[in-house]
This record gives structure tokens, C-alpha cells and sequence, in this order.
């Protein structure tokens, strides 16, 4: 009798739903692009660029990122840069984010933190969904460990 229990046991957990390993690697890769393109072609561009049609800005309100996007003027300024210092992917590998600084001068100097939530959307490419931070701050200091 054990070794039947055993085996369905054992079929039990084969047949049980699976949950994919998701790595956060790809939303790192989309972050990474989404900051060197504002290097390239200006923040607004690259804003528009890599939001999906639904995104929202961390803004009051929370107004459609194309929508707000659509009427703010290229400024040309190719000086906000961020990166990640932090990111996460949900299980089902359809939704992540990343967080880390975010800088307004060559330097780099970190003066706020940007928080991003990207979606896969169906062609497989990712968009962000959701863009906001805080900041500019006046003195970043590091988390302590």
C-alpha cells in the first residue's frame, strides 16, 4: 500500500501547477536600454518610446504617460540618467521592477530614486506600465547595512 500512496503523492505534485522561473534579468536589459536611449536621443524620446500605451506617471493624479508625455516639448537635455540598483520579476515572468538612483548632471551625482514597473507586452518586448521617484533630493545619503 506505501508504494502506491507514494506514487500518487509523486503524481500529485508532477501534475500540480508549475511556477516558472522568472528572472529579473530582462526587466535589468529593458532599464539598462530605456537609460542609455535617454542618453542618445533626450529623455523625453526615450520616454515616450519605452512606455506602453497605458503607462502611468508617479505623478498627482497619475496621468497617461503618452497623453503627458505627447505634451511636453524635447528639451533636448541629454543629462537625466538612472540605473538600476534593485530589481524584482513576479512568478508568472509578466511583470517587474526595477529601482536605483536617478541623476540630472554629467557627473552622475545621485539626487533622488526612480521606482519603474514593466509589463511583457504580447510580442514579448517590455514597456513600463508605471514611472515615478522621489526627488531631487538635496543630500543622498546610502542605506546603511
Amino acid at each position: 500500500m506505501k508504494p502506491l500512496l507514494l506514487a500518487i503523492a509523486l503524481a500529485a505534485c508532477a501534475n500540480g501547477p508549475s511556477q516558472p522561473t522568472a528572472s529579473a534579468d530582462v526587466v535589468i536589459a529593458a532599464e539598462r536600454a530605456f537609460a542609455a536611449r535617454a542618453a542618445e536621443i533626450g529623455w523625453v524620446p526615450a520616454f515616450r518610446a519605452y512606455a506602453s500605451a497605458d503607462a502611468m506617471l508617479g505623478q498627482p493624479g497619475y496621468p497617461n504617460a503618452q497623453a503627458a508625455l505627447a505634451e511636453t516639448p524635447d528639451d533636448g537635455n541629454r543629462n537625466l540618467q538612472w540605473w538600476p540598483a534593485f530589481a524584482g520579476m513576479a512568478v508568472s515572468g509578466e511583470f517587474g521592477f526595477t529601482t536605483g538612483p536617478v541623476s540630472f548632471d554629467e557627473a552622475r551625482t545621485p539626487r533622488g530614486h526612480y521606482f519603474t514597473v514593466w509589463r511583457r507586452q504580447s510580442d514579448g518586448a517590455w514597456k513600463w506600465i508605471y514611472d515615478g521617484g522621489v526627488g531631487p533630493i538635496e543630500a543622498p545619503a546610502l542605506i546603511a547595512q
